[in-house]
């Protein structure tokens, strides 16, 4: 394999650094049946510059995702409960700690896809439907 090749590839899965995680049972389905979770910093390259965080989905329903927690994520239609934090890092020291951690449970459609945002000012999640970009949870009562 060309060398250059190889480095294009590995920057790219590190700067996009997530993939499609499956949160369900069974077979494979197709999109049109899922509904997709993903964190803002996912979404965004400078999430974590305004939240001083990086913002990660840390559980679904009952799958903990701490070994790999910033991704996106596929379930099935329904009511859905995520853990959610803000990661923090010491720099090359291997510490690291999650702040503004909060559960989160809301309802989910085939084919639609869930956008987890981090609300600095009043420290509060909301989640939008991407889309439309209509707000169908916000912790704080606020409307975006």
């Amino acid at each position: 394999m060309n060398i250059k090749l190889f480095v294009l590839v590995i920057f790219f899965i590190l700067v996009t650094g997530c993939i499609t995680q499956r949160i369900y049972e069974g077979e494979e389905r197709n999109s049109e049946e899922l509904s997709v979770i993903l964190s803002a910093t996912h979404n965004s390259l400078f999430g974590a510059l305004r939240w001083g965080g990086t913002l990660h989905i840390l559980r679904v329903d009952e799958t903990d995702l701490t070994t790999f927690p910033c991704c996106l994520f596929e379930v099935l239609p329904g009511k859905h409960t995520i853990y959610v934090g803000l990661y923090h890092d010491s720099g090359p020291m291997p510490f690291y700690w999650y702040s503004n951690k909060s559960t989160i449970t809301f309802d989910t459609e085939a084919g639609k896809k869930y956008i987890v945002y981090y609300r600095s000012k009043d420290e509060s999640y909301f989640i939008t439907e991407k889309e439309s970009g209509k707000v169908i949870y916000d912790q704080a009562g606020l409307s975006n």
